[in-house]
């Protein structure tokens, strides 16, 4: 049989069977369309992210102790799993990444914000080690952002976002003003360009203030997120593993070191309880405790007579009655 005389024998069978044929048809439309259009939503919302959500630069990652958590049961997993990070292991991975190009540290606290008789709550307040601009673009409006030498002093500074100046200064210029946080005053050294809101929520409600001016007033104890920018040539996935591997080595020389002092601390509670018991012994030994001598219930004192060089038992009545009784 032909090539052509296998064409006509299907374009009759399709006759034939119009209905069949067409639903056919239309099934393999739909699933054709139905993956053009999946991939072309995943694709939509990658874009939507990257222009959007994501606040980072090119090449840049963020280590977190939480990660991203979708429901109650993974946080509670993750805040009894994950160690908190520290600014040693942002240091750590500084020093020994040679994939990293720069390493900074931010760490976060909501807090309400008051201006004479204005007020903004749960404000988001980003500690901010002054090296992140380099990594995170923070577009400046007015003014300027934070300064390593105000990070060092721990100055009360901060670089707010629009929300903050259309709720807390309304048409006033905001640089060089004050207001408070947590009954802190801070002076406004900078303003942010408008970043809009995504899904309802504002990405302008935020005040960032030096890191160590952070660790001051709230504490140095919470767990910090490292944000880390990929060196020049070398892959994200690279630097990520990289980093990963640092982090791990850090997290057990730190864990050594620690069993090291509770060893040394238990060893010198012990010979320190060892020498006082020794001490004990030779003072018992030098100074034996006198030994009263017993008959029955009665006891018997033993005095120097003056006239003898001997001892001499004295019994007076009630001591002799107990012991002949």
């Amino acid at each position: 049989m032909s090539f052509i005389e296998g064409v006509w024998i299907a374009l009759r069978a399709i006759r034939a069977n119009l209905l069949r044929s067409f639903l056919t048809l239309l099934g393999i439309i739909i699933g054709i369309t139905a993956i053009i259009s999946v991939i072309a939503v995943i694709n939509g919302l990658n874009l939507y992210v990257a222009e959007n959500l994501s606040n980072f630069g090119p090449n840049v990652y963020v280590i977190t102790k939480f990660g991203i958590i979708s429901n109650h049961e993974k946080f509670l997993d993750a805040l009894r799993r994950n160690r908190d990070l520290h600014v040693e292991d942002a240091r750590a991975i500084a020093q020994s990444c040679d994939l990293a190009e720069r390493v900074a540290v931010e760490v976060h606290s909501t807090q309400d914000l008051k201006r004479g008789s204005d007020e903004v709550k749960d404000v988001d307040i980003g500690g901010i080690d002054p090296a992140i601009v380099e990594i995170e673009p923070y577009d400046v409006d007015q003014g300027r952002n934070i300064t390593e030498d105000e990070n060092a002093r721990a100055a009360h500074v901060c670089f707010i976002g629009q929300d903050i100046v259309a709720n807390l200064f309304g048409t006033v210029d905001p640089i060089g003003k004050q207001m408070r946080v947590r009954n802190q005053e801070y002076e406004v050294v900078g303003t942010a360009k408008k970043k809009g809101a995504v899904f309802g929520f504002s990405r302008d409600n935020f005040v960032k203030v030096p890191f160590n001016t952070f660790r001051k007033q709230f504490g140095a104890h919470r767990s910090v997120n490292i944000s880390v920018k990929a060196a020049a040539g070398a892959s994200m996935e690279e630097s990520m593993d990289q980093a990963r591997r640092v982090r791990r080595r850090h997290l057990a020389g730190r864990r050594r070191h620690r069993d090291h002092e509770h060893h040394a601390r238990v060893g010198d509670r012990t010979n320190s309880r060892d020498r006082s018991s020794k001490g004990d012994r030779r003072s018992e030994s030098r100074h034996p405790p006198p030994i009263p001598h017993r008959v029955g219930d009665a006891v018997l004192r033993r005095r120097r007579n003056r006239s003898f060089s001997g001892l001499h038992a004295v019994v007076d009545d009630s001591t002799l009655h107990a012991a002949s009784g």
